[in-house]
């Protein structure tokens, strides 16, 4: 021990390198996919999933199939808003946010009930609410056939909001190797999952 001119003890120096380590600082916890809004750019959209460029395009294909370029893609779609995106695709701002949320894959999967398949636990999957298209559509059977069967891919799980049960397509959907499930969630709405077989997957039972 030293001594201090004053004559009190001094204190040693204690070496950087020799210092209690400190506690690891934990990790920036992730942020979740962005809420999107009208205000929202498209560029916005557009970076959840690449199917979202093709469900855009696809709305306006005379004035947005530029947005195929990624150079113009980079320039217009910074400055563009969903709200603005849905007026060119001649519908509601909610309905566009819906479809955007549903091929982004951002709808979560509701819980399985006790004897339901178990493919429809599907981590993500897409969400259509007939009741959001019946009047495009005017309830045509083959029409909502089609459309339904357009967003069904091997593999993933289609949730089908309906509300009765649609039990005249089922037959329909076994002659097309598409599986499906019925769930009653209420007086008015069913919930019908629905699935392509993957190539090579034996059927349950």
């Amino acid at each position: 021990m030293t001594l201090a001119r004053d004559g009190s003890a001094r204190r040693p120096r204690v070496s950087p390198m020799l210092s209690a380590p400190t506690a690891p600082t934990a990790p920036p916890a992730r942020a979740g996919p962005p809420v999107l809004t009208g205000a929202s750019r498209l560029s916005e959209a557009l970076a959840l999933h690449p199917s979202v460029l093709e469900l855009v395009v696809g709305l306006a294909p005379a004035d947005l199939s530029r947005l195929r370029n990624p150079l113009l893609r980079r320039l217009v779609t910074r400055r563009m808003t969903l709200a603005r995106v849905a007026q060119l695709g001649g519908l509601s701002l909610t309905r566009l946010l819906a479809e955007i949320r549903a091929v982004a894959h951002l709808q979560p999967a509701p819980a399985r009930l006790a004897g339901e398949p178990e493919w429809t636990r599907a981590p993500r999957l897409q969400v259509v609410d007939i009741e959001e298209h019946s009047e495009k559509l005017e309830m045509d059977p083959v029409q909502l056939l089609m459309f339904v069967l357009r967003r069904v891919v091997h593999g993933e799980v289609v949730l089908f909001k309906h509300p009765f049960e649609p039990q005249p397509l089922y037959e329909i959907w076994r002659k097309m190797g598409i599986e499906f499930h019925a769930r009653p969630v209420g007086p008015d709405e069913w919930w019908i999952f629905l699935r392509r077989r993957p190539a090579g997957e034996r059927p349950v039972g």
